[in-house]
């Protein structure tokens, strides 16, 4: 397959990532592991012609790495009036932004633009790099997600996706069991979304630079680092593609949740689980990412663990006690022992007192006798 290299000197000799961003904050029903970390690793466009065309990828950091030299920071306005962004860059760049990022970006969008509608400010970028309304697609299912009881309440917010999901993981499990041929032989009691949750939640998008690459039928392979996965994880994807309206989606969790319907064509990708990263591609739209990995198999290692350490603890605590036992025994015979050494020397000393007083006794009435006798 014939490489095609595109670099250019604003991007300076190599891109060194790994700068690494929290995504997803609590929720009510997401674990401690949605805390995790997403970095950017690497990506690589595949062009409707087969060819690789090695891309920049990285946070909003990374890139204002690369613009250093030029004095420019994404999000910031030039004196030209065009706002620094992704789209500065000639060259094919993904940009991968996280949830408290675009959270951030829209909170201070909102305050300096205060009493403007959604739409009159949904086209305006912001300190993310991001326009308002990219910002608030993945605000919106970060808010989905944060309102949910458990994962099957969460996937409900999006017509027909547990039905999807729940299939996904048959297949998911198929693949990587030994005992099922095809997702057909997976019983029904081994299949539950409920043993999944979201590891990460960010943003991915692409310039037009990127874009023309990957052309009608190009993709994108992208390998983020993400600290809860490993090679034997279970995972999944979710892309989130474009809401119609944001901010009546939203007023609709707000007013009425258990009834709101988000109006997503939700994408689920295959993720392939590395040791501290996951490998997913792309097609040619762009929008929030939602990594989706199993709990059930990380719960039970760790309470394998804990009941290892359970038996542990409770092995010596029997030890324990039997040496408190032994140790008991003993000072219960030595005491014994003792006792009887105790009551020995009394007697002797009484039988010692006793003969004491009997000689002293014979002594004086020897003496009484003699004198009686003179």
């Amino acid at each position: 397959m014939k490489k095609k290299m595109i670099a250019a000197a604003a991007l300076g000799a190599a891109l060194t990532l790994g700068m690494s961003v929290n995504v997803l904050a609590t929720s009510t029903f997401v674990g401690s592991k949605t805390q995790q970390s997403v970095g950017a690793e690497s990506a690589e466009i595949t062009t409707e012609s087969g060819e690789t065309v090695e891309t920049v990828v990285g946070t909003t950091t990374d890139l204002e790495t690369l613009l250093e030299e030029s004095g420019l920071k994404i999000g910031e306005t030039t004196e030209s009036g065009e706002t620094v962004s992704i789209e500065t860059f000639e060259t094919p760049v993904i940009k991968i932004t996280p949830v408290q990022e675009t959270q951030a970006a829209s909170a201070s969008h909102d305050e300096s633009n205060a009493g403007k509608s959604f739409w009159e400010k949904a086209t305006d970028y912001t300190s993310s790099g991001l326009t308002y309304s990219a910002n608030e697609q993945t605000n919106l299912v970060y808010e989905a997600a944060s309102k949910s009881e458990n994962t099957e309440s969460f996937l409900g917010k999006f017509d027909g996706l547990v039905e999807q999901v729940t299939e996904t993981i048959r297949e998911l499990i198929a693949a990587t069991t030994e005992e099922y041929q095809d997702a057909s032989d997976v019983p029904d009691e081994e299949v539950s979304v409920s043993d999944y949750s979201p590891l990460a939640l960010f943003d991915v998008s692409a310039n037009q630079a990127a874009k023309d690459a990957i052309g009608e039928n190009g993709t994108v392979t992208l390998t983020v680092a993400l600290d809860g996965a490993h090679e034997d994880s279970r995972m999944f994807g979710l892309h989130f593609k474009g809401e119609e309206d944001t901010e009546a989606a939203r007023e609709a969790l707000e007013n009425d949740f258990d009834n709101a319907i988000l109006n997503y064509d939700v994408e689920i990708f295959a993720v392939t689980p590395g040791e501290g990263t996951a490998t997913f591609t792309m097609s040619n739209s762009f929008s929030p990412v939602m990594i989706m990995i199993q709990e059930t198999a990380v719960a039970t290692e760790e309470s394998a663990e804990e009941e290892a350490a359970a038996e542990e603890t409770e092995e010596t605590a029997e030890e324990a006690t039997a040496e408190t036992a032994e140790v008991a025994e003993t000072s219960e015979e030595s005491s014994s022992q003792g006792n009887l050494v105790l009551w020995i020397v009394i007697i002797i000393i009484i039988l010692a007192v006793i003969i004491y007083l009997i000689m002293k006794n014979r002594k004086k009435d020897n003496t009484q006798e003699s004198a009686d006798k003179k």
